[in-house]
């Protein structure tokens, strides 16, 4: 079936990305917060398929969420979006190919960029700010889509951060991986016990870990998947008798 209908002329010898975004009947939606319209239509902006050398990833970012406003996306400090509204979107920005975090947004996502060494991205923002005023359509999620059709979808970091007196830690869940992630600072030089609990107190998972003189980003894997709901995580530090602890969403 055909839902809609476009007529346009394509540059000669471009290469072009091009974003479906809009709904069929935005009468049915809520409205754009900056007045943009909302009606179906295709963004096409020019492609990139790789960095300019193999220690980067180039990216781009557009924004194709109707009901939310202007956003103004960083990369660990870095700009990559500075106020990109609905329809928007931006020219390649060149980044350290490592795991970043995203912000902007109404939470932070996790950018593992790693294994795209080399390569160039289009960020897309998807989904609704507000599922629930836009037919429970999917919530507002951030994508990465390359040349090669790979498409990974950002894991929020839903881990909620404390600072202890000797050591600051963080943790959060990223479902599609099936593994707790977990950031110890260069002060957790000991021993170190990373614990996750149901609700109920029962001890779901347990891993003892060392710490070291540098900073430590852990990947541990769960035997389950996460199913939606709430954890407790506790990092226990063995030298100071020192315990933290936060609730992690499953998703």
């Amino acid at each position: 079936d055909t839902l809609w209908s476009f007529s346009t002329t394509l540059p000669v010898g471009s290469k072009l990305c091009a974003v479906l975004c809009g709904v069929l009947s935005p009468q049915n939606f809520a409205p754009n917060p900056n007045g943009r319209p909302t009606g179906l239509t295709i963004l096409a902006l020019p492609l990139q398929e790789r960095a300019s050398s193999s220690a980067m990833v180039a990216v781009a970012a557009v924004h194709a969420v109707t009901d939310a406003p202007a956003a103004y996306l960083t990369v660990n400090g870095d700009t990559l979006a500075p106020g990109i509204s609905y329809r928007d979107f931006t020219a390649y920005r060149e980044l350290p190919a490592e795991r970043r975090t995203l912000t902007g947004l109404t939470r932070e996502y996790l950018m593992e960029l790693t294994p795209h060494a080399g390569s160039a991205g289009v960020l897309v923002l998807t989904g609704f700010a507000n599922p629930a005023a836009n037919e429970n359509g999917p919530a507002l999620t951030p994508i990465v889509v390359f040349p090669n059709g790979t498409v990974v979808e950002l894991s929020p970091v839903v881990g909620i951060e404390e600072l202890a007196a000797v050591a600051r830690c963080r943790a959060w869940i990223l479902p599609a991986e099936q593994m707790l992630q977990v950031y110890l600072s260069p002060l957790c030089a000991s021993p170190v016990t990373v614990e996750l609990f149901a609700l109920d107190g029962t001890r779901i998972a347990q891993w003892l870990v060392q710490g070291n003189e540098k900073e430590a980003w852990l990947s541990l894997p769960l035997a389950f998947s996460p199913a939606t709901g709430v954890y407790l995580c506790r990092i226990y530090m063995h030298a100071t008798a020192q315990s933290w602890h936060c609730l992690l969403a499953g998703y």
